[in-house]
């Protein structure tokens, strides 16, 4: 009967207990003060002066700091002070950080800037070197962000390259492909230059003229042998052949030399491309030989759509059977 008793006073005891404990926390609530109870169940006060509370971990579902701005990212400062800065934002709904400056952690003149809408700026050294705006590329080195140079898409999808108070754009070999590096140059008084790293170019004049460096070629097929390939009628056994062939756009150059014993009437080579549909061209040749002797001129001729060219001693005069055959001569004609 006794030992119930006891055991009723205690539940009474530690209801008790714990309804001072709530009544305690509520009191100190209401006053405006943070109560916690700590691992020996004794409770604490931690009031509005800044007293420390030493906890290693807090468990909540929310916390609200009323000094600080919503969309704003939370900085760490001294002593683990949270902040917040009207520089730094997030963008929740489409995930974006947003700043006006984005640099370097072990570099503070290396960063990214955006002055204004539609606007990027790169520094380096607290330099300015590289700039976008919308459609424009700007490219800049000096303290005073002199534009060198830049690159612009207009809306026809034309691109323009361009330098400004500078030498000029030099293009770069790129795996080898280019032998020379190139520059672009403007020239004050004497047009446009392109020219390679040893001061070969070429100058677009004002007058509308264009001018080339000795040493430089202009071609679209190079000076090519076109000797082994060439079917060659009208010589004896082998004959020695000598064709070479150049192209600049549809403009063809031939050279060609032929010597040997000739066999029957006929004379003609190919060339590696068919005339132009329109029109037969006959060409003077150079000195010819007909059976060891020698004739002042001939023709050759190419007709529309071929690449056969035939050789004639003359407009009368058929060729000697045999004995020695010798024709040179150049041909330009427009390819098809």
């Amino acid at each position: 009967m006794e030992n119930r008793h006891m055991e009723a006073k205690g539940d009474t005891l530690a209801n008790a207990t714990t309804n001072m404990d709530i009544l305690q926390a509520d009191i100190e609530t209401t006053n405006n003060n943070f109560i916690y109870k700590d691992g020996t169940g004794a409770l604490h006060t931690v009031a509005n002066s800044g007293e420390a509370m030493a906890f290693t971990d807090i468990t909540c579902d929310s916390v609200t700091a009323s000094d600080m701005t919503v969309g704003r990212v939370v900085i760490v400062g001294a002593s683990g002070l949270l902040t917040d800065d009207a520089a730094l934002l997030y963008d929740a709904a489409n995930n974006i950080l947003q700043s006006d400056n984005f640099g370097s952690p072990t570099d503070t003149d290396t960063y990214i800037n955006f002055p204004g809408s539609n606007q990027i700026s790169f520094y380096q050294n607290a330099l300015k070197c590289y700039a976008f705006t919308l459609n424009e590329f700007d490219i800049m080195y000096s303290a005073d962000n002199t534009k060198y140079g830049y690159i612009t898409i207009a809306s026809t999808g034309l691109m323009t390259i361009a330098s400004e108070n500078c030498e000029g754009i030099k293009i770069l070999p790129k795996n080898g492909l280019l032998q020379v590096d190139y520059i672009i140059r403007a020239l004050d008084t004497s047009g446009l230059q392109l020219q390679n790293d040893g001061a070969k170019g070429i100058n677009i004049n004002d007058d509308d003229t264009v001018t080339l460096h000795a040493d430089l070629d202009i071609y679209t097929v190079a000076y090519t042998d076109y000797s082994g390939t060439s079917i060659v009628v009208g010589w004896a056994a082998t004959p020695t052949v000598k064709i070479y062939y150049k192209k600049i756009g549809d403009t063809v150059y031939i050279w060609y030399q032929i010597t040997g014993t000739g066999d029957g009437t006929t004379v003609s080579f190919t060339v590696p491309y068919n005339l132009k549909a329109g029109i037969n061209i006959n060409m003077a040749t150079g000195a010819l030989q007909d059976n060891g002797s020698n004739v002042a001129v001939g023709s050759a001729s190419l007709n529309a759509g071929s690449n056969v060219v035939t050789l004639y001693k003359s407009a009368i005069a058929a060729w000697v059977t045999t004995g020695n055959r010798n024709v040179n001569g150049m041909l330009i004609y427009e390819a098809a």
